[in-house]
């Protein structure tokens, strides 16, 4: 927060680039919303630096996010990233290329299209996020070529052809974490839930801005949890019409929290444990 206060460029990469919720501009959003809470200048402070830090730099920023996706090496190339993108790079003096197709994250499943000239053995390394909540089944043409574990990369080490075809689902489902900050009035009970790496915010549908909460266990919320028809990634609340869980890059004007209480509280291990 003081780094961003003070405009220092280094808390630009701070942000890690697989956590959407977690890119600078969307970060700005919860010290204004302390800062409309409590009237603290230091929030509105920090606001305010790390606007002028995008606004300054977002030449630098959006220019460079591409980069993240694809890292080369000398043996092969790494898949760091999830979006829809190609690149095309040369190896062993052998044009290559891979396109990537997905609509990650409102779709888990990933596919990626080999192409090339001729046929040319190096490693493809896929990056298995380490919020995955198993291990990573990953297919070559329709085959499986091996699971991979969360935090690390899959190599695949073979003679690639023109149209092969790499393919994947990112193993999505939801964690729990209980609020350990400094803020009055969320010691107790408050909890957020997170949907693969997007942190999701809970959203009063139809109740009143300060009525944010929920009559339920955080052991048992996953439980009741239900996908919204035609709308990825929002999840209705069984038995809590009021409220809805909706990735927080989505809130715009609507009442909601990233903590919000919990009336009747569990365990944090048993609510992960469930699958």
């Amino acid at each position: 927060m003081e780094q961003m206060a003070n405009r220092d460029t280094k808390a630009i990469w701070l942000y890690p680039y697989d956590r959407p919720h977690n890119y600078l501009v969307t970060g700005i959003e919860p010290y204004l919303d302390l800062y409309r809470a409590t009237g603290a200048k230091k929030y509105l402070d920090a606001a305010l630096g790390a606007w002028d830090l995008y606004h300054d730099n977002w030449e630098h920023i959006g220019g460079s996010l591409p980069e993240y996706i694809y890292s080369i090496a000398e043996d092969g190339i790494y898949v760091d990233l999830y979006a829809a993108s190609e690149i095309k790079y040369s190896l062993q003096n052998q044009p290559m290329s891979l396109k990537m197709e997905t609509q990650f994250p409102y779709d888990p499943k990933v596919g990626i299209l080999v192409g090339n000239d001729r046929p040319v053995k190096n490693k493809i390394r896929i990056r298995v996020p380490s919020w995955a909540s198993k291990k990573m089944s990953i297919m070559v043409n329709g085959r499986e070529a091996g699971s991979g574990k969360p935090g690390a990369y899959f190599v695949i080490d073979r003679e690639w052809q023109n149209g092969d075809k790499i393919s994947f689902t990112l193993p999505m489902d939801f964690k729990v974490t209980k609020y350990t900050g400094l803020e009055k009035g969320f010691e107790e009970n408050h909890y957020a839930i997170e949907y693969g790496p997007i942190l999701m915010a809970m959203v009063g549908v139809k109740a009143k801005k300060f009525d944010i909460g929920v009559k339920a266990a955080p052991e048992n919320i996953k439980k009741l949890l239900n996908p919204v028809q035609g709308k990825p990634l929002h999840f209705s609340i069984e038995g809590n019409s009021e409220f809805e869980y909706w990735p927080y890059f989505e809130v715009q004007e609507e009442p909601f929290s990233c903590f919000p209480e919990f009336i009747s509280i569990g365990t944090i291990s048993e609510f992960n444990s469930i699958k």
